[in-house]
């Protein structure tokens, strides 16, 4: 696999191409199979990873048709991209909090999940 990029919106891109949002499936033309509602229980990175590979043996970099990709939920694009993050030496951390935003004819009170880094010693959200 190529070397991932540096840039945070290419790295998003990156994660879009792999996983695919649960609440967004039909917005993409994707009916949702049974079989993907396991998937949304997939807590480990490697798991995930493993699920990935199974759905599409193809190099990582290149994005997936949006049947092929795992279903997740926000949790799971925060964590991947944390973990990239991290692992490019980037400080950058996992954040949780409560939404009523996401209802759209009334307020749905759950959780979401962002990814807050560091970047050239600012803090973005």
């Amino acid at each position: 696999m190529k070397a991932l990029p540096d840039d945070v919106g290419a790295l998003c891109e990156f994660i879009h191409g792999l996983v695919i949002h649960e609440g967004w499936v039909s917005h993409y033309g994707v009916e949702l199979r049974q079989s993907w509602l396991s998937e949304l229980r997939l807590k480990r990175k490697k798991k995930g990873m493993s699920r990935i590979l199974e759905l599409n043996p193809g190099p990582l970099d290149v994005p997936r048709p949006p049947a092929e990709r795992l279903i997740g939920w926000c949790r799971d694009f925060t964590v991947l991209l944390c973990s990239i993050l991290q692992a490019k030496g980037i400080p950058a951390r996992a954040r949780v909090g409560s939404d009523a935003y996401l209802g759209l004819d009334a307020p749905k009170f759950g959780d979401h999940w962002v990814c807050e880094y560091v970047s050239l010693g600012s803090c973005i959200l």
